[in-house]
């Protein structure tokens, strides 16, 4: 295939790439560090410019709702904003592309962070544990702090089934013993409590509750476009090697970032840049909570056909933990 980077990295952004193209994208990035780092720098430059066109616009809107309902705003205002938000967004691609020279730091994880995410949409099933791990930290009556005896307990057992990186089901247990079920396999969402009446609805995003922080998991599944932007674009990313079979993404919250966890790890295989397992920390007040939620891949052998159906569940005889290659 004849490489040409540019349209390449234009098409990844657009997610417009063809299966070839991507993989040929992927071999062009890991082939020179020099090429990891231009399309990081072309990732950053697209999220800010995307991120500054949604803040004009919303000043925009905003400007247009505040003026009188009687009166008309005169075309020579709309034309001087339009301009202010072309010039902002020109300014911000000539930084960028000055910053181009620079090598940042950053630069290897926001790599190593796409690749991620290109390999979590790829045509696969993956089988996923989620844990809440407690690691508190208690107060004496004298202040003192102490550990907690139930440190490092994990409560909570979730598994999160995903196909493609866009079919998903998640079931866990109630209290009363009886399973849970949500799912969504990309033309509807659906739930079913443990004996309960099935409910479908054609909003994709309707029955996520048991995921946590959906926003975050574009590497696991991607739940609307351009999902993975959310962490590039308002998390500072490291990448961390910590050991020969084991690299770590980390993702620290930007001080302007309102929502969100604090932090997130993703350990990945750098032979194989497949994702092991993560870690998230939500934002709470009292940061000697050290409790976070982890997702680890237990499996990635191929689920049953009609997994991601809701009727393959509405039927308890079936064996919810066999495989089939089907």
């Amino acid at each position: 295939m004849n490489i040409d980077p540019d349209h390449l990295i234009n098409g990844h952004l657009d997610s417009s790439l063809s299966t070839d193209e991507q993989r040929a994208l992927n071999d062009w990035i890991k082939a020179d560090p020099e090429n990891a780092r231009r399309f990081a720098l072309a990732v950053m430059l697209d999220d800010r410019i995307h991120l500054q066109y949604h803040s004009m616009k919303v000043t925009l809107e905003h400007f247009g709702n505040s003026r009188p309902a009687t009166s008309s705003r005169p075309q020579s205002s709309h034309r001087i904003a339009i301009t202010a938000v072309v010039a902002c967004l020109l300014m911000i691609a000539f930084f960028y592309s000055r910053a181009s020279f620079q090598p940042s730091p950053s630069d290897d994880a926001i790599s190593a962070f796409h690749e991620l995410v290109v390999n979590g949409r790829k045509p696969a099933d993956h089988t996923y544990r989620i844990t809440f791990v407690s690691d508190d930290v208690e107060s004496s009556a004298k202040g003192a702090v102490k550990p907690n005896l139930n440190a490092g307990k994990t409560i909570n057992e979730k598994m999160l089934y995903v196909r493609d990186g866009r079919f998903f089901v998640c079931t866990w247990k109630t209290a009363d013993g009886g399973t849970f079920v949500t799912g969504n396999n990309d033309q509807e969402s659906w739930s079913m409590p443990p004996g309960g009446e099935l409910i479908r609805s054609a909003d994709r995003m309707e029955f996520i509750g048991g995921l946590p922080s959906s926003d975050h998991l574009a590497p696991i599944l991607c739940l609307y476009d351009h999902q993975e932007k959310v962490l590039s674009s308002f998390y500072n990313l490291e990448l961390r090697k910590k050991s020969k079979l084991l690299n770590s993404v980390v993702a620290g919250k930007k001080p302007d970032t309102q929502r969100g966890p604090r932090r997130i790890e993703i350990d990945f295989d750098p032979s194989t840049e497949n994702l092991i397992e993560m870690r998230i920390w939500p934002e709470t007040p009292d940061h000697r909570r050290m409790s976070y939620t982890r997702i680890e891949l237990v499996s990635s052998e191929s689920l049953d056909q009609n997994w991601f159906t809701p009727d393959f569940h509405l039927h308890p005889a079936k064996d919810a933990t066999t495989t089939s290659a089907d």
